[in-house]
């Protein structure tokens, strides 16, 4: 048995019997020679915990940096051009703008019913429609982007999507691509040696 095996033994015997069932704890010496104690719920132990960051580091780096990327895809500045929009369309139906270009009848007077507060919620809420869908799509083309390169360096260590996708499991630094990937419904069909 290692050094190093036998000194976790020795630090699990000292605490077996403080932790009550399924507590987790972070401990941590200090240089300073202080010690901390942090009670860690099931997202923290996650996080601190991925079976890939110990064991392919290169594949985890992969994963995050990817993770992030498709949370990234859509900027605020979208959605600020979108609201400004909305707020364009709304300056537009309250000052009358449209209606100098629509000819007399039924479609005036449902342009013109519209310059009231339910019209100008309307048009925020399907402007804000379109966008949550455009950043979904920029999201997906972003994942569809990077799904090769990682699922191509996961099979060059040995591991298939559904276990990579178990491996990630609550790391909110891959919960991004973990979404995504959960929704794809070709991995099943999914052959790496496509890719070389």
């Amino acid at each position: 048995m290692s050094q190093e095996s036998e000194r976790e033994r020795f630090i699990r015997k000292g605490v077996q019997d403080l932790l009550d069932e399924d507590e987790v704890f972070l401990i941590q010496r200090e240089g300073s020679g202080a010690v901390t104690v942090r009670q860690m719920d099931e997202e923290g132990v996650a996080g601190l915990i991925s079976p890939l960051r110990g064991t392919h580091p290169e594949l985890y780096g992969q994963i995050t940096s990817a993770s992030e990327q498709i949370g990234s895809a859509s900027s605020c500045l979208l959605m600020l051009v979108f609201l400004g929009l909305a707020a364009g369309i709304c300056g537009a139906l309250g000052t009358g703008l449209f209606l100098d270009h629509i000819p007399e009848g039924m479609a005036r007077s449902a342009v013109s019913a519209l310059a009231s507060w339910w019209g100008y919620a309307l048009v925020v809420i399907a402007t804000m429609m379109i966008w949550s869908k455009l950043d979904d799509y920029l999201e997906w083309r972003s994942y569809k982007k990077h799904r090769d390169r990682i699922l191509y360096a996961a099979d060059s260590a040995s591991i298939r999507p559904e276990p990579l996708m178990a491996f990630l499991q609550g790391d909110q630094a891959a919960e991004k691509l973990l979404a995504y990937l959960k929704k794809d419904r070709n991995l099943e069909y999914y052959d790496t040696t496509a890719l070389l």
